[in-house]
């Protein structure tokens, strides 16, 4: 009996050691348990950690990206912007050359024309002196010829006077002695046909009739001249080497001449 109590006291304690080996086994399997959910936890944390830092740092990436990509569509703007103006003033500035070429080439071209006008207006002026002077020589040479045509036409009609006279006086030979020195001054003059027939025409009249006859004579020539005269200066005016006004003046200056005569 005492060897049982001894053996049922073995088991006793033999079960109790292993209960207590399983007891501390429990032990540390439930230590276990607990470390391995600390640890499923503290990795969860960890993970949820890591996963919100990457979303904060996605976040900020993309907030960072959104802000650099906005700068350089401001910058692009900014640029674009500059650009235009910058193209902008540059066409301004080239389109203000270009009036100021323009304005340039017009004052040199109305320069030009002023010059050019200028120097016509100087020509047409000499010209115009120049024509005015050769139109005042022409006029004086003129009248020059026409005072010594009719200088001319005087004497001839004086000769014509003074060959009737001679023929006069020889059917009144009582004059003779006081007419002599004039009527030899005459004999070496060459009679123009005209003379000769009025000198003929004149040997069958009086006196009085070879004095009037001789007198419409000269009247006829000198009117016939004045007409040639007239013809002449009407001609001159046509042609405009003379002007009215001129016509009338060498008019007047010749019925001068012929009174003088």
């Amino acid at each position: 009996m005492g060897n049982s109590i001894s053996d049922s006291r073995k088991e006793y304690e033999h079960q109790k050691k292993e209960y207590e080996n399983r007891q501390n086994e429990l032990e540390r399997e439930h230590m276990q348990l607990i470390q391995d959910f600390e640890n499923e936890r503290i990795n969860m944390e960890y993970e949820k950690r890591r996963n919100h830092l990457d979303a904060e740092n996605k976040k900020k990436q993309m907030e960072f990206d959104y802000e650099l990509r906005k700068k350089q569509m401001e910058l692009d703007t900014e640029t674009t912007r500059k650009k235009f103006e910058f193209e902008d003033e540059a066409r301004k500035r080239e389109t203000v050359n270009e009036e100021r070429r323009m304005e340039l080439a017009y004052e040199t071209h109305k320069r030009d024309i002023e010059l050019s006008t200028e120097e016509m207006k100087k020509s047409f002026e000499f010209q115009k002196k120049k024509t005015e002077m050769e139109h005042q020589h022409k006029i004086a040479e003129l009248i020059v010829q026409m005072k010594q045509t009719k200088l001319q036409a005087g004497k001839e009609l004086l000769l014509a006077y003074m060959k009737t006279i001679h023929a006069i006086i020889e059917q009144n030979a009582n004059i003779f002695q006081a007419v002599d020195p004039l009527l030899n001054q005459l004999k070496d003059e060459i009679l123009p046909k005209s003379v000769m027939s009025t000198i003929e025409k004149a040997g069958f009249m009086g006196t009085k009739e070879l004095l009037d006859y001789s007198k419409e004579q000269i009247n006829k020539l000198m009117l016939k001249q004045d007409d040639d005269f007239i013809r002449l200066l009407d001609s001159a005016v046509d042609q405009k080497v003379i002007t009215e006004e001129n016509k009338m003046y060498l008019l007047e200056s010749v019925c001068i001449t012929i009174d003088v005569i």
